[in-house]
């Protein structure tokens, strides 16, 4: 009896210390872009010569109702269309994100490397470190809006 009391204390001062008891500290990102409810933060594209492919990433907060990213478009390439990566029995698979992104209610969604992101294919210039350049995010709801992203 002695023992099993033992061990459940244990166990409980185990699952204690392993609890999150601190705040967050991560840096909180200013936005770039906004439009009604959706805030657009951390926008950047990789760097590339003319001719490859790039593909961009971003943060979308949306404080409201839910939304789509349905589309997005630049002067910077033939062609710019919104992806994502799926694992198909281990194996990644990239393609185009059918019915775009969704932007759930209340929520921040993630455009990053493995998952949706904005695939821009035949840069018809190089996109070279410490740039900017300007791409329209159109939103199934909010409508559109010009985004800065910076070159990495």
């Amino acid at each position: 009896m002695f023992a099993r009391i033992t061990i459940l204390i244990l166990i409980v001062h185990l699952l204690v210390a392993c609890g999150n008891t601190t705040t967050s500290t991560a840096p909180v990102s200013t936005p770039v872009a906004s439009i009604q409810t959706l805030s657009i933060s951390d926008a950047w594209v990789r760097s590339s010569p003319s001719g490859d492919n790039s593909a961009a990433y971003l943060t979308i907060t949306n404080s409201g109702a839910a939304d789509t990213l349905i589309a997005a478009k630049g002067n910077v390439a033939m062609m710019i269309e919104l992806h994502t990566v799926t694992n198909d029995n281990g194996m990644m698979n990239m393609h185009p994100a059918e019915g775009g992104v969704p932007i759930p209610a209340n929520s921040t969604q993630m455009l990053k490397s493995g998952g949706f992101h904005v695939m821009i294919m035949g840069l018809t210039s190089d996109l070279t470190k410490g740039q900017t350049i300007q791409l329209t995010l159109t939103f199934q709801n909010a409508g559109a809006v010009v985004v800065p992203f910076e070159v990495r």
